[in-house]
């Protein structure tokens, strides 16, 4: 038993560590250089730059930090990350650890019964996924210098009237059509 307990806590530290580790090499190299580094069709780079926020995921979990998931703390953090944005190396740098925790908090938080009312009318969620990235592709090409919380604002308007409509005329149609009971692999 106190050999499983210190396996547990070795690979707490060791998440912990591999998320240090991939931050500062985010931060102080993948960030600044201006070289790709391709092994195998793929810019290392990105192990960091990306790899860095699957870490804190797993920070979050091995220290069973979602005790500390709720919606109140995920506005809280939304307007620290927002209020950053004069700051880009302290936001970029923040990033890493706030980003994952309001997603995770976002999606795992025992409190997300408060927000059920935002699904009753539909599940727009798919054309979020699907609709948002042409969409900020788009207003940054028509006002690249655009502030973060105009930007963000304008993509949700724009963005959410045509998940409504994605869900009302293709998505929740095709659902009806789907199969009752269980379908085979």
């Amino acid at each position: 038993l106190a050999f499983s307990s210190f396996i547990t806590i070795t690979k707490r530290y060791v998440y912990l560590a591999l998320f240090i580790i991939s931050a500062m090499l985010a931060i102080f190299w993948a960030n600044r250089s201006d070289k790709a580094l391709i092994v195998y069709a793929t810019d290392l780079r990105l192990l960091f730059l990306l790899g860095t926020y699957f870490w804190a995921g797993s920070v979050f979990f091995a220290f069973d930090l979602k005790r500390y998931f709720s919606i109140p703390r995920v506005v809280t953090a939304l307007a620290i990350l927002l209020s950053l944005e004069p700051y880009p190396s302290i936001l970029y740098a923040s990033s890493f650890i706030l980003l994952p925790y309001i997603t995770l908090s976002f999606g795992l938080s025992p409190s997300l019964k408060e927000l059920e009312w935002i699904t009753k009318p539909g599940d727009y969620s798919y054309g979020f996924y699907i609709y948002s990235f042409p969409i900020q592709q788009w207003v940054v090409m028509l006002n690249p210098n655009m502030d973060i919380v105009s930007y963000l604002l304008i993509c949700l308007l724009l963005t959410l009237p045509i998940a409504i409509i994605s869900w009302k005329i293709i998505e929740k149609p095709a659902l009806l059509m789907k199969p009752k009971g269980k379908t085979p692999l």
